[in-house]
């Protein structure tokens, strides 16, 4: 076929008439146009030839064959191909045009679906796959944008365009193709991969609709490489509370790591999720499931409160599971902590004097937890063993003025202020925790809290970033900083903010206890753990008000000293 230029200034291809941009990516651009001779409108996408290497002329001819080899498919779930060709010298498909809306306008617009809804859209797009797979076509771009959902309620499955069929010796082993969010381990590893990689994108997709969130979110693919390599994303049942715990067990599988550990076919997967469907008791088929922390949490601030609480709201992450001296019935839980490897990185700064040295450290593998600990955590400890603390004990609480401090009756944890309940902020960090409240904690968990290098290595990763998330400067999309919010907010609030490693609420919402006294100049170059003896804990993280420098490792350094020259000597509630 051949392209002509026509009156319309978007012009033909071949015997189709080129109407109208449909929509533009970042693999192509594709065009509503009308096959004059069977009197229908088609879809015609064409791919960007700076897409192909120039050096490798094979790639044209590998796109052409598996092109055509998908033209051969033939299914009510999948866009059918019609023909083939070039448009400017750019490779070209045109495709069957389908009415409706695709699947990422639903997530974007933050559109709730029944489970009914999604249980139906979810069989559908594993009834194409099972039917792709088994003619072994792999579509290896698995994600909402590629899934039209048309007017009738009909789903189909598009965009073939970086499939390959899995004989083709022309799929180069090694090439990285797809969508950060949506692409599996093997993906980013380069390694050859099979219908399963489709299994695990679709688990992404589940996992969408069903939370309102997806599981792999960073601020750069570097983040969304290592947590979708290496971490295991919260089940659905913990972040949306509606869902019922029968859906967790068919996520795990489909987002296993391992291939051989997922399902194996998208057949399994579907008779899996269907039959978790019929075992849902908490949410009513016909009635919408997304819980959204983040809407929940930004509706329930009590912002004309004048007594807002800093500082003192010290929260511990917590490390490695405890192996011995365990607490009866407290079994360590690993769900929801993530693996921080083995190996050397960059603590401190140069650029202040209590941070000095600028030192390379080696820290031995360790766990810590994803998210701060909550009220609710909280209050299961205090359930379960009668603890009353310090603040509770002392009968007063510490409460910012504005920038002055002042010992406030009957501030404590349930009411961080001394007149405001924590109700309805379940999910928020536990403030008004005193360092032995935050050990007895620890202890109760089997736990304990991180040394101020786990906490660090944690927080700024291998190369000692300037902000957990990288090296960007702070925004409300980041974390809850510089007073914008005005009180803390839900733990997973943040996905965008999250550290390299994945864990939340590095900098922002509250400050958090380290175990190690505190002290300044050069530390143990393996595994330090601080001076044997002292007057104040370290405290890191920054909270709610502070600004966004605040979170740069120099000022960092310097709050934390100031902290507890004011407060560590007294009661730290």
């Amino acid at each position: 076929m051949n392209y002509d230029q026509d009156i319309s200034g978007l012009g033909r291809l071949d015997k189709y008439q080129i109407t109208r941009v449909i929509g533009k990516g970042s693999s192509g651009v594709v065009y509503e146009g009308f096959d004059a001779s069977l009197q229908r409108k088609v879809a015609i996408k064409v791919v960007r030839s700076e897409g192909f290497d120039p050096e490798e002329t094979v790639m044209k001819s590998r796109f052409e064959r598996e092109a055509l080899a998908v033209a051969g498919l033939s299914h009510p779930n999948i866009v059918t191909i019609f023909d083939y060709g070039e448009f400017k010298k750019s490779p070209a498909i045109v495709m069957e045009y389908a009415r409706g809306r695709t699947l990422k306008e639903y997530v974007d617009k933050g559109k709730p679906l029944a489970i009914k809804e999604i249980v139906s859209i979810m069989s559908q797009i594993l009834d194409a796959l099972t039917y792709c797979h088994k003619r072994n076509i792999i579509h290896r771009d698995i994600k909402p944008a590629n899934m039209i959902l048309t007017d009738d309620n009909v789903v189909k499955v598009m965009d073939f365009g970086v499939a390959h069929v899995d004989s083709s010796e022309l799929t180069r082993t090694g090439a990285i193709i797809g969508t950060p969010s949506y692409m599996s381990p093997e993906q980013f590893s380069g390694r050859k991969v099979d219908g399963r990689s489709d299994i695990f994108s679709t688990g992404v997709i589940l996992y969408e609709l069903l939370t309102g969130e997806r599981p792999f979110i960073g601020a750069s693919i570097t983040s969304i490489m290592h947590d979708v390599v290496n971490i295991q994303p919260r089940v659905p049942s913990k972040v949306n509370n509606r869902i019922s715990a029968a859906f967790d067990s068919v996520i795990r599988k489909a987002l296993a790591k391992d291939p051989d550990k997922r399902f194996q076919t998208a057949q399994e997967f579907a008779a899996a999720l269907k039959q978790a469907f019929k075992k849902s008791v908490h949410t009513a088929a016909g009635t919408s499931i997304w819980n959204n922390y983040k809407l929940l949490a930004a509706g329930v601030l009590i912002a004309a409160i004048i007594l807002i609480m800093i500082g003192t709201n010290l929260v511990p992450y917590l490390k490695q599971v405890a192996t011995e001296n365990k607490p009866p019935g407290t079994p360590a839980d690993l769900s929801e902590m993530i693996l921080i490897p083995k190996g050397e990185f960059i603590m401190g700064s140069d650029k202040y004097t209590n941070e000095r040295p600028l030192q390379t450290i080696y820290l031995d593998s360790y766990h810590i937890d994803r998210f701060l600990i909550t009220n609710e955590d909280f209050s299961l400890f205090v359930e379960a063993t009668g603890y009353r603390t310090d603040a509770e004990k002392a009968g007063y609480g510490n409460v910012r003025f504005g920038y002055r401090w002042k010992k406030v009756p009957a501030a404590h944890w349930r009411s961080p202020d001394g007149h405001t309940s924590i109700e309805g902020k379940e999910n928020h960090p536990v403030t008004q925790v005193s360092f032995n409240d935050a050990l007895a904690y620890c202890e109760w968990k089997g736990k304990d809290l991180p040394t101020e290098a786990q906490w660090e290595k944690a927080a700024r990763g291998a190369e000692g970033s300037e902000y957990p998330w990288g090296i960007s400067e702070p925004d409300d999309t980041l974390a809850n900083y510089d007073d914008i919010i005005g009180t803390t907010t839900a733990v997973d609030q943040y996905p965008k903010g999250k550290s390299v490693y994945g864990v939340y609420d590095m900098a922002g919402n509250v400050n958090q206890w380290c175990k190690d006294f505190y002290a300044v100049g050069a530390r143990e170059i393996e595994n330090p753990t601080g001076p044997a003896g002292g007057k104040e804990h370290v405290v890191k993280g920054g909270s709610f008000i502070e600004g966004g420098g605040q979170f740069a490792r120099g000022p960092q350094e310097s709050l934390r000293f100031e902290l507890h020259q004011l407060f560590v000597r007294l009661p730290l509630c």
